[in-house]
């Protein structure tokens, strides 16, 4: 493995106001109660609004065998399920209620298809958006809805983990860098976050597993965040046979960060979550939460 750091140098530094106006996806699971909790901490670090969105489910219109419509059958199925999101939204109201920033809550009743590009459009308005992934990596519904948002709102996605339970700004941050339009996106929809830290990582993998390759990439985005107000440092590695996610993972608990700053989806969404790649490796695995943008 080679390094190559430049720090800034010891002088005041003006905090930013983190992100004024944050969206939290919310249910009734463990993930997304989690999830709360770490933007309501966000929110109230930067006495800031905090918005929540949940759904109801439309459910879909039956046909017979014969193709004839049976509305009464669907009649009884659609009165049913909105009478339990009746009950969800009204216990959600009443958990949201007790929250600090007191967070306005939003249903709109969907196709689950749908839920998606309705969560990437109400996340426009938004600075960023937080969803919770479950224990194992997150749910098929957790990641459709991540990546509608990522891919579609032009917003930075904060998944949270699980497991995850040091709330508010994160003190150490690791930023996984390449010379690409999403992690220069994502570094800079980071920003405010990166300058409120103690300390930032900058690591670059060196895919072509040469050790010691003198490299100017580090020091001139390290460089760029210093004029940012950023106290960064920048580490190169040399892949070798380790995965690049691997190697992210490995410097995420060596640094002790308490979150991983990337770009999301270099390659086609469908071969990263097909035949693996660095977005979906890192989403499967990660136990920090992970700000990524596209």
């Amino acid at each position: 493995m080679s390094q190559a750091a430049i720090r800034n140098p010891t002088e005041p530094r003006l905090l930013p106001k983190l992100y004024p106006d944050l969206l939290v996806y919310q249910d009734e699971t463990a993930a997304s109660r989690n999830a709360l909790s770490f933007a309501n901490a966000l929110a109230e670090s930067a006495n800031g609004h905090l918005s929540a969105i949940m759904f109801g489910f439309l459910t879909t219109y039956p046909t017979s065998v014969y193709m004839e419509s049976i509305p009464d059958a669907w009649l009884a199925v659609q009165k049913q399920a909105n009478k339990e999101t009746d009950a969800i939204q009204k216990r959600l109201a009443t958990e949201l209620a007790l929250v600090s920033t007191k967070p306005e809550l939003h249903r709109f009743d969907v196709a689950g298809v749908e839920a998606g590009d309705l969560l990437a459009e109400q996340s426009c308005n938004a600075d960023a958006v937080i969803i919770g992934f479950d224990k194992d990596g997150g749910t098929d519904f957790e990641r459709r809805l991540f990546e509608s948002v990522l891919l579609a709102s032009g917003r930075p996605v904060i998944v949270v983990p699980e497991s995850f339970k040091t709330y508010g700004p994160a003190k150490r941050i690791v930023v996984a860098w390449k010379e690409s339009p999403q992690a220069t996106r994502a570094i800079h929809d980071a920003m405010p976050m990166l300058r409120a830290a103690d300390s930032v990582r900058v690591v670059i993998v060196n895919e072509n597993g040469v050790d010691n390759q003198v490299t100017n990439i580090g020091p001139k985005i390290v460089a760029h965040l210093i004029r940012h107000g950023v106290s960064a440092e920048a580490r190169v590695v040399a892949a070798g046979r380790a995965l690049p996610a691997d190697i992210i993972l490995d410097e995420t608990r060596n640094f002790d960060a308490g979150m991983i700053v990337m770009g999301g989806y270099g390659h086609s969404r469908l071969r990263e979550w097909i035949a693996g790649g660095v977005t979906r490796d890192i989403l499967a695995a990660a136990t920090v939460p992970v700000l990524m943008s596209h």
